[in-house]
């Protein structure tokens, strides 16, 4: 099945713009253009399929589902972010409906995908913001599931390597050469790059100390040498909420 899209790049006018077809719908938060351009939407992240060992995260489906029915009926204009593409050499771009309509906030506002935060592209990010907070309160989509509540740190639950949300107090506040680093005990340290810390944070990194903080992410494991068990690298502070 192939989706019609009209491709804009972010400042082009619109004799610049080419069309082009997408072949498939992977999940939430990515298509497959024909040709084999993978594009990988801005600013969401939608719940994992089922991958090697691990089964599919409640609402997968349904996100997969409801962006397939998004840009099938008509065409789809994508507009290429400021940062060409990802790390895995995925187009980076958002998808609009031919009236203007973002389809990554349509899927947030529903409840199949949470707002990320990742400079350069965040001009969106407060329309996403909006959406998703009337999406938590309303208990939509991921926001009624007890996996996607945030995990407590405090009462050492289980992390595990991947996205999610973490809730806990900052125990200490440090600095490396080129990190700032959030301790949260001895199984999480979050690091924040001095020069986005310098960009995006107005208040000053020790004023976190002894804070509870909700954030979220994608927990890695830290090396052999590092001072905790999972790391987890931040580079706005959206992606930090203080609780309390």
């Amino acid at each position: 099945m192939l989706f019609t899209l009209t491709l804009f790049l972010q400042g082009a006018s619109a004799d610049q713009s080419q069309t082009v077809e997408v072949s498939f719908v992977l999940d939430g938060d990515t298509v497959i253009l024909q040709g084999g351009e993978r594009v990988r939407l801005i600013g969401i992240n939608a719940p994992e399929k089922e991958y090697a060992h691990r089964p599919a995260q409640p609402y997968a489906l349904e996100a997969l589902l409801a962006l397939r029915e998004l840009v099938q009926d008509e065409p789809i204009v994508l507009v290429k972010g400021k940062q060409d593409a990802d790390s895995y050499g995925r187009t980076l771009g958002y998808l609009e409906s031919a009236d203007g309509t973002d389809l990554q906030k349509v899927l947030v506002a529903r409840g199949y995908a949470f707002v990320v935060a990742f400079p350069p592209d965040i001009d969106r990010l407060e329309q996403y913001l909006d959406a998703e907070r009337t999406a938590r309160a309303n208990r939509l989509g991921v926001w009624n599931v007890n996996q996607f509540q945030p995990v407590d740190l405090d009462l050492g639950q289980t992390l595990e390597s991947g996205f999610g949300l973490y809730r806990g107090r900052v125990l200490s506040v440090g600095r490396s050469r080129k990190n700032v680093r959030l301790a949260f005990g001895s199984d999480l340290v979050v690091t924040i790059r001095h020069t986005d810390w310098k960009s995006y944070w107005s208040e000053d990194p020790d004023s976190l100390e002894g804070k509870s903080i909700e954030l979220r992410g994608w927990l890695r494991k830290a090396g052999k040498n590092d001072s905790a068990r999972y790391y987890l690298r931040l580079r706005h502070p959206y992606m930090i909420r203080i609780v309390k």
